[in-house]
Order: structure tokens, then C-alpha cells, then sequence
């Protein structure tokens, strides 16, 4: 840094590239935010090749992506973001890209899927590269293919998602992220839900979670019988009451001990049971109406039950609602995500965005109630919340 500031000489640019060179990935970020901010184009195709060649952490991802961005500003925004989609494509594509950074890229891109508000039609993540993906050698890579699919939620990445569950012993702790995806309300995938219920094996709590509140006919309860599966269980028809701060966290404390990290990270995705990541982020994989739970590391138990338990007691700025009052008529209701000229996106309740126009809007009023509904441990066992506390606490 105090080379940067004192040096203006041409052999200036050979130290920065030693230390593009170094192990220590704080050297190269500020070697990152040098070239970036200095406007050294000439290093644009080495930062542009390295993204996919070098082992990369998550900040240093950013960075490269960010000095990438600052030597480009003379283009718009918009077409940078598009030029974004195509760079972390290619990382995808490039069969020399480390698992570590093709995990990095399919996060980002999931980021920019909801930035942009692309569904299945996303122009970087095309069913037959994330096809291509699943064969991968990487256990880590193959896990979040899984789960980019999954966000998609579109007919075309459910069908590779019941294969997935299929082949569920190839695939193993992968197949319980593709379970949590599918959607009881189809009688095929319900049908498998079922099967994996009634097998009694590793798979079952995730297919009994996802399907909470399904509508079974006759001949699919008495399936579960015949198996020795109560339905009631499945259905948690029988839901808890009690939802009192106190009375709850005394039951959890007694099973954090046998808390499991993995339950827990799968109850925050599942989107029927444990809703979580319909709103929240977890190292850029979620939504992006609430707050990112990526640092919850120092929270004590007390105080994160009491933000689920009662999420309007205290809401940041940032996630304020706004109940929106359009000239024709339509109220909508959502946290402001982005400006971007006359166009406002918003993010409701259930974590899908919309947008609505300047001009369109007639007021607009703060609210004091949070988006994120009361109850939603309720129909959770005192086990399975310490599962949940216990991944937003302690996954790494």
C-alpha cells in the first residue's frame, strides 16, 4: 500500500504482478483493489483467466469480480451486469475451474438470477450445464447444483431433481437437498415423498418435513399404515401451542446437544417446513427480502429464538416493509431491494420479487409489522429448532 501511494514508475507493474502471485489471500486483494481502482486494463485478461484457474476464497472472488467491474466502468451498468452473467458462465463451463470457485460462480449467479428476476431462462445457467455439473467429481459442486436447481422451482429442474431422488444412494447427502425441492401438491413427486417415508431410512425426516400439511387421499394414508407410519405425524396435524419465548427455549437447551448441523441446514431450505431461505441468505445462497444469516456465530440462543418468535419486535432500517398504494387500485406489500431509474423492486412475504413504477405509485407508508410472519416454529419439535439454532450458529 505504501508502495502504491509513493511509486509512479513504469517497473511499478511487475511488483503487482508478484503480487497477484502471492499465497496470502490479502496480498492479492489489495493487489485487486489497486489494479481496480488505478484502471491497470492491462491486467484484465490475467484477472479474467485467473478467476477460473486459481483457488479462490469467497471475498476474493468478490474482488477479482469488483476490479473486473471498475476496469470496465466506461460501459453502463446493465451492460456490465450482462457481461457479469457471461463471465461466471464461462467459469462454469471451463472444465479447469476449481470446485471451490465453480461453488463460488453458482451462488453468484444465483444472485444475479434474483437480481435480475430471471426464472428457468436464466442466459448463464442453462438446464444442460447444470446437467453437465451433476456428474461432477466434487461432492461440494454436486450439492450445489442441486440447489441452484431447486431455487429454480420450474417444472423442467424438478424433473432432474426426481431423478436425483431416484438414484438417491449415487447422489447421497445431495439426493436430501433435490428431496426438500419437490412439491407435494404434484401427485408424482408426492408419490415419491411417500416411498421415501414409508423406507424408514436416512432420507425419511426430510420427505416426513417436506411434506407437512399435505392433502393425502384414502389409498395414500393407508399406504403409510401399512408401513407402520403414523399419518398424523407426517401431517404434524397435531401443532404446538406454546409459543412463549420461555417456555420454548427451556425444551431446546435440553437437545442442543444432539443438534445436528446438517438437519438443521435443511430445514432452513426446505421451503415448506422451515421457510427460511424463501427470505434469508446464508453465504449467498437464499433470498434477499430479510436479513443475511451469514454471521449469527455470537448470537446468544435467547436472542436469535426471540427474533423468530417475534420478528417485528426489532426490524433494521433496511428491511423495513412498505405497504405500496398503486394509482389503479393494487396494494402491494414488500421491502425495498433496488432502485434503478423510474423502476423500484420490491421483495414480499414469500420472498418473491415485483417492481412498480414511479409514476404508478399513489403513496407510501412504513410499516411497523415485519414481513416475516409469527409462529413459524410452531409446527417444529423442540429437537428440530435446536437442529435450525444450532446451523445458524455453528455450521462452520
Amino acid at each position: 500500500m505504501i508502495m502504491r501511494k509513493l511509486s509512479s514508475r513504469p517497473e511499478v507493474a511487475a511488483r503487482i504482478r508478484r503480487l497477484l502471485k502471492d499465497t496470502d489471500p490479502n496480498v492479492r486483494f489489495v493487489a485487486l483493489r489497486w489494479i481496480g481502482e488505478e484502471k491497470l486494463s492491462e491486467f484484465l485478461p490475467q484477472l479474467e483467466r485467473e478467476l477460473h484457474s486459481r483457488s479462490m476464497t469467497g471475498r476474493l472472488f468478490e474482488s477479482y469480480l469488483a476490479a473486473i467491474d471498475m476496469l470496465g466502468r466506461d460501459r453502463p451498468g446493465a451492460e456490465y451486469e450482462r457481461r457479469e452473467t457471461d463471465l461466471l458462465s464461462g467459469i462454469l463451463s471451463n472444465k479447469q475451474t476449481r470446485s471451490g470457485t465453480l461453488v463460488i460462480a453458482l451462488r453468484k449467479l444465483q444472485s444475479a438470477q434474483l437480481r435480475d428476476s430471471f426464472s428457468s431462462d436464466h442466459p448463464g445457467l442453462k438446464m444442460e450445464l447444470l446437467q453437465d455439473l451433476l456428474s461432477h467429481s466434487s461432492t461440494a459442486v454436486v450439492r450445489e447444483v442441486v440447489a441452484t436447481l431447486r431455487d429454480f422451482g420450474s417444472p423442467e429442474s424438478r424433473q432432474i431433481l426426481m431423478e436425483v431422488v431416484r438414484k438417491k444412494t449415487d447422489f447421497g447427502g445431495a439426493a436430501k437437498d433435490a428431496i426438500i425441492a419437490l412439491d407435494p401438491a404434484d401427485s408424482q413427486q408426492r408419490q415419491l415423498l411417500l416411498e421415501i417415508v414409508c423406507e424408514k431410512n436416512g432420507y425419511s425426516l426430510v420427505a416426513r418435513q417436506t411434506l407437512i400439511d399435505t392433502a393425502f387421499s384414502e389409498a395414500e394414508l393407508e399406504q403409510l399404515r401399512q408401513h407402520d407410519v403414523d399419518p398424523d405425524e407426517v401431517l404434524r396435524q397435531s401443532q404446538r401451542t406454546v409459543t412463549r419465548k420461555t417456555n420454548r427455549l427451556d425444551g431446546i437447551e435440553q437437545r442442543r446437544a444432539a443438534a445436528d448441523t446438517e438437519r438443521g441446514r435443511l430445514i432452513f431450505y426446505n421451503p415448506r417446513f422451515g421457510k427460511c431461505a424463501r427470505c434469508h441468505q446464508i453465504d449467498g445462497r437464499g433470498g434477499i427480502a430479510g436479513p443475511d444469516l451469514s454471521n449469527l456465530s455470537g448470537m446468544p440462543d435467547e436472542r436469535l429464538l426471540e427474533s423468530v418468535l417475534m420478528p417485528s419486535r426489532e426490524i433494521a432500517p433496511r428491511h423495513t416493509p412498505w405497504l405500496i398504494q398503486m394509482s389503479d387500485g393494487l396494494v402491494r406489500t414488500g421491502v425495498l431491494i433496488t432502485e434503478r431509474g423510474s423502476v423500484q423492486t420490491y421483495a414480499d412475504a414469500r420472498g418473491e420479487t415485483f417492481q412498480v413504477k414511479f409514476d404508478d405509485i399513489e403513496s407510501r407508508q412504513q410499516l411497523s409489522q415485519s414481513l416475516m410472519p409469527e409462529g413459524l416454529l410452531d409446527h417444529m419439535s423442540d429437537q428440530e429448532v435446536a437442529d435450525l439454532l444450532h446451523y445458524l450458529q455453528h455450521r462452520n
